[in-house]
């Protein structure tokens, strides 16, 4: 049995879609019952229990063989970063009193900074606060998520163009799709057992805004244009897309990073690759498929 939080997000379900594709038992961590619904149907348990709840938390995962974990994103509230500090500090109680053997934990690449890394920060604290907990766990530092331009797909369809914040159209960063992060977490919670803390620099291709628009291209038979956003216009896009104000400070600082090279991965890690390919992760985003 393996415990899966934020099952209801892109990677928790991604999580529990190769767990259950791979004939494991799952055990869906969600705030409320009905949340769980899909998932019973499924076969799947459900337990209830508010990441920022160490109690609740600690009985969800007691008695499984491993759990994926996770900072629920929350752009909308006052400070992002507070947030992550109680979901590390309730996750590290948990853990403990739980008794669980291991936990895969989603950080991003970057993690390992403490600052110019805008958001990333938030997944930083939430490391530096399971450093001392005596659960076999292992970070999962993901790239840049593919589903990222999920956003401005109706762009690509109507308009023929990729909206970027990459800082040319040619700057290439490593990226995985979610279903590479799902496998990948399957991976590490049913495989072999490891001891004490590792951290693993997980990614599938680099790739560009215009080797993305040349692989939606390709997908739609049309031609799609990488084209570059003016900074000076970010902070009102996402401000628009429902950030609030310090998300929107975070998320700038963050893609500054990302262009500066700030945000990268940590040299002597380990490194991991995931198997899909740009033009796969491209045909299933604008089909619409997410497993």
């Amino acid at each position: 049995m393996y415990a899966v939080a934020g099952i209801n997000g892109h990677t928790g379900a991604a999580v529990a879609n190769a767990l259950l594709d791979a004939k494991q038992e799952v055990r869906a961590i969600v705030r409320r019952a009905e949340a769980g619904a899909q998932w019973k149907a499924r076969g799947a348990e459900v337990a209830v229990a508010d990441l920022t709840d160490p109690k609740a938390l600690a009985a969800a995962l007691s008695g499984a063989h491993g759990a994926y974990l996770l900072n629920p994103p929350r752009y909308e509230v006052p400070d992002p970063i507070a947030e992550a500090e109680k979901v590390g500090a309730s996750v590290a109680r948990a853990l403990a009193d739980s008794g669980i053997p291991r936990a895969v934990v989603l950080s991003s690449v970057g993690g390992h900074r403490a600052t110019g890394t805008g958001i990333i920060r938030t997944v930083h604290r939430v490391e530096e606060l399971l450093a001392g907990v005596a659960t076999s766990i292992a970070f999962v530092r993901a790239s840049y998520f593919f589903e990222n331009w999920t956003p401005v797909l109706g762009a690509v369809r109507e308009q023929g163009v990729l909206p970027t914040f990459f800082k040319s159209a040619d700057y290439a960063v490593p990226t995985q799709p979610v279903c590479d992060i799902g496998a990948a977490v399957a991976t590490l919670l049913t495989g072999k057992p490891w001891q004490g803390q590792r951290v693993i620099e997980l990614s599938s291709f680099k790739a560009s805004a215009a080797d993305v628009a040349a692989a939606f291209s390709e997908v739609l038979g049309k031609t799609v244009s990488a084209v570059v956003v003016p900074h000076e216009q970010w902070a009102d896009i996402l401000r628009g897309a429902g950030f609030g104000p310090r998300a929107v400070e975070l998320f700038v600082e963050m893609y500054d990073g990302l262009n500066s090279g700030v945000v990268s991965a940590e040299p002597g890690k380990e490194a991991l690759n995931g198997k899909t390919t740009l033009e796969q992760a491209a045909r299933a985003l604008l089909s619409g498929v997410s497993r």
